[in-house]
């Protein structure tokens, strides 16, 4: 049973980051102006995919951990990827806030502020999906 979630939990991983690659050539076209400002129906509808993406990788990652839960708890690294899903939790939101100036807003016309800003949540989520997705295959290649 524990290799069809894993099979699972890989295969919506790969959705998931499939819709952010989609999520993130929007945003670049609205950086370079090849969008004034983005539809807000498909940034909402991208940006519940990617909830449900994520919360579909916490119940299945939790399925496949509680078996060898007391292994994990005793395990620094299943503490660091937990700190990157955390990361994913919390970035999730500011984006989620974040979006709404671009469905507003040509980017030419936002503060350099905002526009680090903007930067900084899209380095931070890049970051935080890469070091989970790692932090999972270093835990079970131990």
């Amino acid at each position: 049973m524990q290799e069809y979630i894993v099979v699972l939990h890989v295969a919506i991983l790969i959705l998931t980051a499939l819709v952010i690659l989609w999520s993130d050539h929007l945003g670049y076209s609205w950086i370079r102006g090849q969008k004034k400002t983005l539809d807000a129906k498909v940034v909402s509808k991208l940006h519940r995919y990617v909830w449900i993406g994520l919360a579909l990788m916490i119940a299945t990652g939790a399925t496949l951990a509680y078996p060898m839960r007391d292994y994990l708890l005793s395990n620094p690294r299943f503490y660091v990827k937990m700190g990157y899903v955390g990361m994913l939790i919390i970035n999730g939101v500011a984006i989620g806030v974040l979006s709404k100036t671009a469905m507003s807003m040509e980017y030419k016309n936002i503060s350099k502020k905002q526009k680090m800003t903007f930067f900084a949540v899209g380095a931070i989520s890049t970051f935080a999906w890469i070091g989970a997705t790692l932090g999972g295959i270093f835990l079970i290649a131990e």
